[in-house]
């Protein structure tokens, strides 16, 4: 497995979609959590690019997560600075464009 261009697009489109809530804490933030800022289904950005990746998963233990799979192909450093910038959303803001540009920015 391989961090390519179309991963990459594929991720950022994700997150500019509308689709999803920009999310904190895990990957994926229930209305019922107490982290839940929205009312709606939350997902961190690690947790978008799981839902558009066929190979990867948010929940099914058969497929690797977002997370080993960002730490296999762009380090655990870089993908800890993604995280911290994604928990670091600002709560009236949440559409990932504090993320975004750090994405943009991985090589691949």
């Amino acid at each position: 497995m391989k961090f390519t261009q179309e991963i990459k697009d594929k991720w950022i489109a994700g997150m500019k979609s509308g689709k999803f809530i920009q999310g904190q804490g895990s990957l994926v933030v229930n209305p019922d959590c107490a982290r839940n800022r929205s009312g709606k289904t939350e997902h961190c950005c690690l947790a978008v690019l799981g839902e558009v990746i066929d190979f990867l998963s948010n929940d099914d233990s058969s497929k690797p997560s977002p997370y080993y799979f960002l730490d296999r192909t762009i380090g655990m450093e870089k993908c800890d600075e993604i995280i911290i910038k994604n928990d670091s959303t600002p709560s009236d803001k949440q559409d990932y464009s504090n993320v975004i540009p750090l994405i943009e920015s991985l090589e691949v």
